[in-house]
């Protein structure tokens, strides 16, 4: 199979992102971005809503050269030889039988394949959730492809390393392709392979089984979880040992700020499913510590009920806004009737009420609002709670958003700010609420 054009179902971070880097580094290739005509308008206009360092002047050089988005799946289904699905299945955590697996996106956008599709296809599953949306995707091109028509599916999952995402998919340690170890799954296999290597040295490309492909990003997030929880739990200890806890971080392989809730979400998820109920209250269990800080966090914004209040960072670094830990502190603030002004260039506030579960109320109409400029975001409220290392912007002066801003004019920082000192002579009250916080082991 020659590769001609790609086409990617979905904007989210997992998929997309490698389509822009597959865009610029293989120029004779056609790479098709579909989504809603709403969403789809938005990426074609002179704003685009990605904060991603890099990605922008990907999407400048290459838009409408040889990287569109549009909305016509049909006409892009059938041009493409490979197709990445950039949906994720939501997982519900209230449900009375555990977590729960909703796949109905899966299924659709699966069926729109299988309906369009007018020759042989490789379907590429790029989200982080487990082996059930791979076997839901195998399931409906198997009952719905047309005679004649061959769909191999293969398992693609993403590995973002600290720092910008675009460096981990510019520059990745390890790519990992799932196949069906049947000779069509091991050549569709090959054919993304040969696009892979026209940037990544083959030894960096390893292919293996479906199952292990789909699952071995649970394991790497089970892992991380583990790390991160016994780094806040030896949080106190490190402090009263002047022990400067962002170094044991570096020591240990642990920098940044990630948020894996969702990932270990999937991992209870599979454990239920497979009847082993004891390892499912342990990585909940596990997931519940990464929780500490959220907690501590909400307690010491108690005294913000009824203030103006700006929040950025609302997605930390992906585009996984329900993982974020900024949603239950806009959902606390709302709670306690505080005006909330969220900053983030690519939500839409539709989008924010969905995640937040919230009607569009007359009062949730005064209570919150979202920004894409951060002056705007600012204007007249008194504290700023931020997950963002401000990187999303690049141009933009703290004295200005200072002078904006009413009494007392405070910062509250989930991240460790390497601009901290600059914030504290400009005047903002600025509190550190990152990992080696002492409120995380109360």
């Amino acid at each position: 199979m020659i590769v001609r054009t790609i086409c990617c179902i979905g904007t989210n971070d997992n998929g997309v992102l490698t389509s822009f880097v597959i865009a610029s580094k293989c120029p004779e290739i056609r790479v098709i971005v579909l989504d809603k005509p709403g969403v789809i308008a938005n990426w074609n206009s002179d704003t685009i809503p990605q904060t991603h360092p890099g990605v922008e002047d990907i999407i400048r050089k290459c838009r409408n050269r040889n990287l569109f988005f549009n909305s016509d799946y049909s006409t892009a289904i059938r041009s493409a030889e490979l197709i990445f699905i950039s949906i994720k299945g939501t997982i519900k955590t209230d449900q009375p039988n555990g977590v729960s697996l909703d796949l109905k996106e899966v299924e659709d956008i699966t069926r729109k394949i299988t309906n369009y599709a007018d020759s042989n296809k490789v379907v590429i599953e790029k989200s982080t959730t487990p082996s059930l949306i791979l076997q839901k995707i195998l399931s409906v091109v198997e009952s719905d492809c047309e005679p004649g028509i061959k769909i191999d599916v293969l398992s693609n999952p993403e590995f973002f390393n600290d720092g910008s995402p675009l460096d981990s998919l510019l520059n990745p340690e390890m790519v990992i392709i799932g196949c069906l170890k049947t000779p069509s799954g091991k050549a569709a296999a090959r054919v993304l392979c040969s696009v892979y290597e026209r940037w990544i040295p083959q030894q960096n490309i390893v292919v293996m089984s479906m199952s292990a492909a789909s699952e071995i990003k649970l394991i790497g997030a089970a892992m991380l979880a583990q790390k991160m929880s016994s780094i806040m739990a030896l949080t106190r200890i490190g402090k009263e040992h002047e022990v400067d806890v962002q170094n044991l971080k570096r020591f240990v392989g642990l920098e940044g700020e990630r948020k894996i809730y969702g990932d270990m979400n999937n991992l209870v998820h599979v454990s239920e499913c497979l009847k082993v109920p004891q390892i499912a209250e342990y990585w909940q269990s596990v997931n519940d510590r990464q929780k500490v800080r959220e907690s501590a966090f909400l307690n010491r914004i108690k005294p913000l009920k009824g203030k103006s209040v700006a929040i950025f960072g609302i997605s930390g670094d992906s585009d996984k806004y329900e993982d974020s830990a900024a949603i239950e502190v806009c959902k606390w603030l709302l709670s306690e009737k505080a005006k909330v002004n969220v900053c983030d260039p690519q939500l839409q506030r539709k989008q924010l009420l969905k995640i937040l579960n919230l009607e569009d109320t007359e009062e949730q109409e005064t209570l919150l609002n979202v920004h894409g400029d951060l002056y705007k975001a600012v204007d007249g409220t008194s504290v700023i709670i931020s997950y963002s290392n401000f990187d999303e912007f690049s141009d933009f002066s703290f004295q200005k958003m200072y002078n904006l801003m009413e009494e007392p004019k405070t910062f509250i920082s989930g991240l460790k700010l390497p601009t901290e000192e600059q914030l504290r002579r400009i005047g903002f009250q600025f509190e550190n609420f990152s990992v080696d916080d002492n409120m995380l082991v109360q």
